[in-house]
């Protein structure tokens, strides 16, 4: 989506003496729901770029276009060696046109969000050993017989940079790092890694990576919002939330706006809001309530203190269910909000910021919880993938 944003603001700039053309060729992701989103978004990116989604192929699991099962062999290496000397299957079932599809398509450049639990403290930072490398191993096949001309893949920093380059032979890798506040979005904790792999038989680097960054963050750093700007919602959206999580505990007589959120609140979550409560008001000698900008993660065990009062930022959104409560209005962060902090353009000034594109649907508060996920973050992703498309060009 932020491509095509990127797309359309490149053509109409006229600083490019050629059109640019960047649809969206295919599309992996094992979860029926996310395929689904994604093919939303596409009839959303038709409306920025004009490009027509059915021509777009969308894939399930990238592991199955190997032959056989790595589930059999035990190290890292003996994996890896698997993949490198299978053939790739030729076609896969495309959801798209109810077919089976190559996954072969041309295309200019591949932005992949391959997964990271295995560098992750949740996910007991396996590394390399652990149970989703195959989709590194895979991707790596897969882009080597593609001759994708260009990689972005984006992940949490303690990516294995060298299990990413055994992976991907023939590709030159440019690390960089960078989290929301770099362009703009200083009250949302998000930091991620970029690597841009260029192919080293069809591209050379035309410009720095690294400087561009550096010149997009100096020409941004005056730019900073706080988590009282995210708060979007409207009153009736709001509402709309309380009542969902009502149905779901089956409380038919909660009254939205008469009834605080708080009777919303599983017992876990009550204790953990009121412990922070008390730590906040030890440090600050202030009710919690004062602060605007204080939002609690209670997700965690309040020992953690996984909340904006130190850094000024929502606490990094994660997989795992929790909710984001908010001292000062007494509720928590609606779905639509966390979209607004992850850079959606959820309302119309977002929507002007950007051009006046179409809005990211957010009304329906699970239709738009589902939305976010795991997303990446609308703007730095963007910004990426113009660096990527700057810095790298044919030999």
């Amino acid at each position: 989506m932020s491509r095509a944003v990127l797309e359309r603001d490149v053509n109409e700039s006229g600083k490019v003496p050629f059109h640019v053309s960047l649809p969206t060729a295919a599309m992996w992701d094992h979860e029926p729901k996310c395929q689904a989103l994604m093919r939303e978004a596409m009839v959303w990116c038709q409306q920025v770029t004009g490009h027509d989604p059915k021509h777009s192929c969308m894939f399930g699991d990238i592991l199955e276009m190997l032959p056989g099962s790595l589930a059999e062999y035990s190290t890292y290496e003996s994996k890896l060696a698997m993949t490198k000397s299978w053939s790739l299957k030729r076609s896969c079932k495309c959801m798209s046109h109810g077919a089976f599809c190559s996954p072969f398509k041309p295309s200019c450049i591949d932005v992949s969000g391959l997964p990271c639990p295995d560098f992750s403290r949740a996910g007991l930072q396996r590394g390399r050993h652990g149970p989703t490398i195959p989709v590194y191993m895979t991707h790596g096949r897969w882009a080597k017989e593609s001759r994708t001309p260009l990689l972005l893949v984006e992940c949490t920093p303690d990516l294995d940079i060298d299990m990413l380059q055994d992976c991907h032979p023939g590709y030159s890798w440019h690390q960089m790092y960078s989290e929301p506040g770099d362009f703009g979005f200083s009250a949302t904790a998000r930091k991620r890694t970029w690597v841009i792999g260029s192919n080293d038989n069809r591209n050379i680097c035309r410009a720095d990576p690294y400087e561009l960054l550096d010149e997009i963050k100096i020409a941004m750093k005056d730019v900073h919002v706080r988590v009282r700007d995210y708060l979007v919602a409207s009153e009736a959206e709001v509402h709309m939330e309380a009542l969902r999580v009502a149905n779901l505990k089956r409380m038919d007589n909660f009254r939205p706006g008469i009834d605080p959120m708080s009777l919303l609140l599983n017992l876990r979550e009550v204790q953990t809001m009121s412990e922070l409560n008390q730590k906040y008001h030890s440090r600050t000698g202030f009710p919690a309530k004062t602060d605007r900008d204080l939002a609690y993660f209670l997700g965690d065990s309040a020992t953690y203190c996984s909340w904006s009062a130190a850094s000024g930022k929502l606490p990094t959104y994660r997989l795992t269910q929790g909710r984001f409560w908010l001292p000062a209005v007494q509720r928590w962060l609606t779905s639509k909000e966390r979209l607004c902090s992850m850079g959606y353009p959820v309302v119309k000034e977002m929507s002007l910021g950007m051009g006046q594109v179409p809005l990211v649907g957010a009304v329906d508060p699970e239709k738009a919880a589902e939305r976010l996920g795991n997303a990446m973050h609308f703007t730095t992703s963007g910004i990426f993938q113009c660096i990527a498309l700057s810095c790298f060009g044919p030999q």
